[in-house]
């Protein structure tokens, strides 16, 4: 299918996908991962030279924060910053356009200008000719607006952009509604608001992020207070998008003309987007989708837009039958479903191939794993007390599988947690206790920085080291590390370790990545580019890629440290205490021989105590993203 719309006269874009005027267009770096995927359009944060600044993140700062639902999910982002940072100045803008016309050379350029501003000043000093369209950005039009003066003021804003038209009369134009306002679109008053937009053939985007008071309640837990001064963004706002879209698309059925719309607000998936194009939008600016998976859900859009369109010879076509046949919209809706859905069948169908790949890849990291000197303490006569408390992290197959097998042979208490950092978060509970774990020294490293906030009876003592943590650099395995273009990495210690050793032997540009990026970033695979891992879901990531990169992964580069077995003040202040640890160490030596005598037998027990239920977590995209 053709992807190429016709969003306005003069403005015709080769997919129906673009960058919202955001975080994303705000300056070099931003740009430069959106060059890796080379969007259709891309509108540069908004203009004001009343109110703009700069931009630098080094001076100031946004608060960004994941809003829970009562079940603790991610609804919404909370967005504040300071107006020098949310808004730019025209020389900052004259500068960021240099840089995406170089960044982004196949690329529309587009432009946002704060309403209220002096349009013919910024029109003589921004360089219009490298701009494809511009935009009139209502975004804090309608905030706290008196119902006795709503006709006044929608007066003053049509005549307002009618100066803007006016002025960038050169250019395509598109006028960005405040979330505010689209909840009075219906009131006959803006019917010259929307009079002066026909006769420019100018369109509108609908819509802005929404400004409201955030309540304690839907808070991050470190921040149980009021949320008072910024917007909310994310998937939140999708049905106020699609319901404002539906109710402009009525007026054509009201004997009125239509005017051309963007979708701007909670589109995050095909879903969304194919609905959002049953309503009538012609084109879909994308923001929060780009925040929650990473640029690449872009590429990953444009393959599932042009599969489930299959039956079209072009977009136009496509957005027709949904508009105008229900049947054809629901088989289609149906179809982008299954597309969301399919995410976990593939998930599942790779942790469950028939060729027994995922026993294999459990079995070389626990065999790498597994190693260290047969240097046991022989305290065969030491027993230890039933009950102990022992910490099973699945953040490293051999944590995982020596932790069951120890628990199980000295009928200790499984302390089950995700990760090292999971531990980490545990400790600061105060109903937590805890006797025995095995860390990674760089996690181990990390806590003991954090001793003074936890009581003395928790604090960590190292004991043995009891195996071996590695972690993968994985990518396309022919790849040098001086031709990696870039790396990915997630946000935990031994990612950070590894990372570290690495840049000691490369340079190459790195992005951390939170878990529901994952996904669609190895379905986008760039071959130039690789990610630091664990086993064995370092080589499960190449199941998830298409089949040329598949057949082609692995590692390129390695690093390890010690996994360590510790043990809490509270154990070994009891009488027998160190002995009790030791007499555990030297169990977890003789479990760790047995895996390697018997490394088949330990990947399937591994696959029966539930170590792929974590696998699929992972992969599937775990909020906390860490290693």
């Amino acid at each position: 299918m053709k992807l190429t719309t016709n969003v306005l006269p003069g403005l015709t874009l080769k997919e129906p996908f673009m960058i919202s005027s955001s975080h994303w267009t705000a300056n070099e770096k931003a740009l430069s991962q959106l060059a890796t995927v080379q969007p259709a359009a891309v509108t540069l944060k908004t203009t004001s030279a009343l109110k703009g600044g700069s931009g630098d993140t080094e001076v100031h700062r946004r608060t960004m924060q994941r809003l829970q639902d009562s079940r603790g999910n991610h609804f919404a982002t909370y967005s504040d910053g300071p107006t020098t940072l949310e808004l730019l100045d025209e020389a900052t803008t004259f500068s960021l356009t240099r840089i995406a016309r170089k960044l982004l050379p196949d690329t529309m350029l587009g432009l946002s200008i704060l309403q209220g501003e002096d349009y013919v000043s910024l029109a003589k000093a921004l360089p219009l000719d490298d701009y494809s369209y511009v935009e009139l950005n209502l975004k804090y039009s309608f905030r706290n607006v008196d119902i006795p003066a709503l006709q006044q003021v929608i007066t003053k804003l049509t005549e307002d952009v009618a100066q803007f038209n006016k002025a960038f009369r050169s250019l395509p134009r598109l006028v960005k509604l405040s979330r505010e306002l689209t909840t009075l679109l219906p009131l006959a008053d803006f019917g010259c608001i929307f009079s002066e937009l026909e006769a420019a053939d100018a369109g509108i985007i609908v819509a802005n992020s929404l400004k409201t008071i955030v309540p304690p309640s839907r808070c991050p837990d470190n921040s149980l207070r009021e949320l008072l001064d910024g917007v909310i963004v994310g998937e939140h706002l999708f049905l106020d998008t699609f319901d404002t879209i539906r109710m402009l698309m009525m007026r054509k059925q009201n004997g009125l003309s239509t005017i051309p719309v963007v979708a701007s607000g909670g589109v995050v998936d095909i879903g969304g987007v194919v609905d959002i194009f049953a309503a009538g939008a012609s084109a879909v600016q994308l923001c929060s989708a780009l925040d929650l998976r990473g640029v690449p859900i872009l590429i990953l859009l444009r393959q599932q837009l042009d599969s489930i369109g299959s039956n079209y010879a072009t977009f136009a076509e496509f957005s027709s039958a949904l508009q105008e046949y229900p049947l054809e919209w629901q088989k289609v809706a149906t179809s982008a479903r299954e597309l969301r859905v399919d995410e976990r069948s593939v998930v599942l169908r790779i942790l469950d191939e028939e060729g027994n790949s995922e026993l294999e890849f459990i079995q070389r990291a626990l065999l790498e794993e597994c190693v260290g000197e047969v240097d046991g303490l022989s305290l065969k006569d030491t027993c230890v007390p039933e009950g102990l408390r022992f910490v099973i992290s699945h953040g490293n197959v051999s944590t995982f599988l020596l932790g069951q097998r120890v628990v199980e042979s000295l009928d200790l208490t499984p302390l089950p947690v995700e990760s090292a950092a999971g531990f980490s978060s545990e400790l600061a509970r105060s109903d937590f206790s805890w006797d025995l774990a095995i860390l990674p020294k760089s996690s181990l490293d990390n806590l003991e920085l954090q001793t003074r906030y936890l009581r003395d009876e928790l604090l960590p003592v190292k004991i043995k080291v009891v195996a071996r943590s590695t972690i993968h650099l994985v990518g396309i395995q022919n790849l040098t590390l001086n031709e990696l273009a870039g790396v990915y990495h997630f946000r935990g210690n031994s990612a950070r370790f590894a990372l570290g050793e690495l840049l000691k032997q490369c340079n190459p540009v790195t992005d951390d990545l939170i878990g529901p990026q994952l996904l669609p970033l190895l379905r986008c695979w760039d071959k130039r580019k690789a990610i630091l891992a664990k086993a064995p879901l370092a080589f499960f990531y190449g199941m998830v890629c298409r089949n040329e990169i598949r057949q082609r992964w692995g590692s390129i580069w390695s690093v390890s440290e010690p996994l360590i077995l510790i043990a809490s003040k509270a154990l070994l202040n009891r009488n027998g205490g160190m002995k009790i640890a030791e007499a555990v160490a030297d169990r977890i030596t003789n479990e760790r021989e047995w895996v390697r005598a018997n490394p088949s037998k330990a990947a399937r027990q591994t696959r029966s105590e539930g170590f792929l239920r974590y696998c699929e977590q992972m992969l599937l995209g775990n909020p906390r993203g860490t290693i």
